[in-house]
Formats: structure tokens, C-alpha cells, sequence
């Protein structure tokens, strides 16, 4: 069969939500009705890694976007999206249409247009509570480095955001860039 040449890169946790933090997947394996309209659509599909993951494993807890907005966890990103910029250039100029970036909003890491806000943390002895944390508008650290390393080496790429909570609606938000484009 011959190849389609579509591509389009995914937040690890779309494929995997074991990898997200405790208490947070909505679903048991995979985020299917996304991943099946990309199938459906003949979308080969790159996973990105987990950033926060990569970095602090499975047991870590949440956090916000300003407890991930820091020049080292940046630098972490940075040079993941590196990777991923050389791996779409390599396609492309191969080629192949890797147009697409799918994102997950609410995320500090992968959030396309809305992430995870609240400030909390600090000494040991304090406790800490999430019930001032909400998702609102921002861009995850992971999103926002991979866009700029992409603007940097000429590599456009259209960033769409999935909301993991309405996935239903948020996939009509995505078919619709989908669509129209292809």
C-alpha cells in the first residue's frame, strides 16, 4: 500500500495516559476517539516524550505552570524539542507532511492554549493545597519551546490544543483544522 506522507506529532500521554500524574486520566489506556480519527485519516503519528516524565518519573505530583516556568526545566524542554524539530525536518524534506501539533490543554508541559495556574510550594512545613489551582489561558513550557525552536529553523507547524475534559468537543475542533487543510 502506498504511504499517505501525513504526519502529525502527539503528546505522549494521547497514546499513554498512564504516563500523566496520578488521578488525572480520563481514560484507561489511550485518548481512543482522537486516536482514531487520526488513524482514520491515514495520519502517521509521532509521540512526543513526557517532558515532566522524562524528568521526574511516575510518582511525581502536579504542578503548575509556575512551578515549571524556570530556566532549567526550560533547558529540559529545549532540548527535547531540538529532537523532535530535526526528526520533522528530516520527513519534510523528504518528502513527507508533517504539519500538526497536537497539544494538551490544561497541561503545564503540553498545553497548546490553556495550562494549569495556581502558585503553591515552598517550605516543608506548609501544606499544601491545589484549591486555588485551575486551568486557564497560557501556554505549557513544552509547547511554547517547541514552537520557538520550530520559528527558529523554518519549520512551520500548526499547534492544535486537545481538551482532555470535553473530548468530544475538542475533536470536532480538531477534524475541523484537520479537514479543512487536507
Amino acid at each position: 500500500m502506498k504511504r499517505a506522507k501525513k504526519i502529525i506529532l502527539v503528546p505522549h500521554c494521547l497514546l499513554n495516559v498512564n504516563s500523566k500524574v496520578e488521578g488525572l486520566a480520563t481514560s484507561p489506556g489511550t485518548v481512543r476517539n482522537v486516536l482514531d480519527a487520526l488513524l482514520d485519516r491515514n495520519y502517521g503519528i509521532i509521540q512526543m516524550p513526557c517532558p515532566e516524565h522524562l524528568i521526574m518519573g511516575i510518582k511525581r505530583w502536579g504542578q503548575s505552570i509556575s512551578q515549571y516556568d524556570n530556566p532549567f526545566y526550560e533547558d529540559h524542554c529545549r532540548k527535547i524539542a531540538r529532537t523532535i524539530i530535526m526528526e520533522v525536518k528530516d520527513y519534510q524534506k523528504n518528502g513527507y507532511s508533517v504539519s500538526y501539533v497536537l497539544g494538551m490543554n490544561g497541561s503545564p508541559s503540553c498545553g497548546v492554549s490553556k495550562t494549569f495556574l495556581g502558585d503553591g510550594g515552598g517550605v516543608s512545613n506548609e501544606k499544601i493545597t491545589f484549591d486555588d489551582f485551575k486551568v486557564g489561558p497560557g501556554q505549557g513550557v513544552f509547547m511554547r519551546c517547541l514552537k520557538e525552536e520550530a520559528i527558529k529553523n523554518k519549520t512551520p507547524l500548526e499547534f492544535i490544543g486537545l481538551d482532555e475534559a470535553n473530548p468530544e468537543g475538542s475533536l470536532k475542533e480538531i477534524l475541523s483544522v484537520l479537514d479543512k487543510n487536507n
